[in-house]
């Protein structure tokens, strides 16, 4: 973070210290790929990003790792 405006690349974790997700951070926006996981280590989604906003491919994966429909 710098000043008050969030930069670079976020890391958030579960209770249990299992990741839970990671986004880059360009000028306090969400920029790229948002990937979200499970408390058991399996990916759940993918989300883009562009200059804060939603952005073309969302994803949800089931817990096999197919998507979800």
């Amino acid at each position: 973070m710098q000043g008050d405006v969030q930069e670079g690349m976020a890391r958030y974790y579960h209770p249990n210290g299992q990741l839970y997700g990671t986004i880059q951070w360009v000028h306090g926006r969400k920029m790229g790929g948002y990937l979200l996981y499970r408390e058991d280590g399996t990916q759940e989604q993918y989300l883009s990003y562009a200059d804060g906003q939603l952005d073309g491919l969302a994803a949800w994966m089931n817990e096999e790792g197919g998507p979800k429909f």
